[in-house]
């Protein structure tokens, strides 16, 4: 109640699906000799999803809202190193290849606000920002190689290891993401930054 009357507010709580496709790496520094050059060059990103459910929350009449959401989100990084015929002909390994697949239950909380792009506000640009945490779920390590003397193809895979130790993974990871994108009627499509 305001002292010009009572006023009906028009803007509601929102839930929705969200999902799309993503390129992640693993950043690392690692201060071993020869590091940089033997195997950094060789690391790669890695193609991953993400799926789960999204609340959009008013925030006044001032076009700001916050987005909790719950996603399902898959990362990883490649190691993929194919040798020259005179290097697999010296150490007998024509290629090595490893992959790391994580997976983590994440919960961002952004906050959106949105710019208007038509009279009746359904189509609008947003921006929006915030915080993360997410909970370690599954992941695993594969390596594959193929030697050439004699011609043979091995590979494996293995769970990461969990924890606080070297070469461990953390099983809460908290970071923050901002996306940019357009909203037309009741779908968003938008770009995505994480880190």
């Amino acid at each position: 109640i305001a002292v010009s009357g009572r006023e009906t507010v028009q803007a509601q709580v929102r839930l929705g699906i969200l999902g799309g496709l993503h390129s992640s790496n693993i950043l690392e520094t690692n201060s071993l000799p020869g590091w940089d050059t033997a195997v950094k060059k060789y690391l790669g990103s890695k193609s991953g999803f993400e799926l789960g459910i999204i609340v959009e929350v008013p925030l006044g009449h001032s076009g700001f809202y916050f987005q909790p959401a719950l996603t399902y989100i898959t990362k990883g990084r490649q190691y993929n190193r194919n040798n020259d015929s005179i290097t697999a002909l010296n150490n007998d390994t024509i290629y090595n290849k490893a992959s790391v697949n994580l997976s983590y239950i994440e919960i961002p909380l952004d906050f959106t606000y949105k710019i208007a792009l038509t009279a009746n506000g359904r189509n609008s640009f947003f921006l929006s920002a915030g915080p993360y945490v997410a909970f370690f779920n599954s992941g695993n390590t594969t390596t594959s190689s193929l030697t050439s003397a004699p011609e043979q193809y091995a590979s494996e895979t293995d769970p990461v290891t969990v924890g606080k130790a070297p070469n461990s993974y953390s099983t809460i990871d908290i970071g923050f993401n901002g996306k940019a994108g357009f909203e037309a009627g009741n779908i968003m499509l938008n770009l995505y930054y994480s880190h």
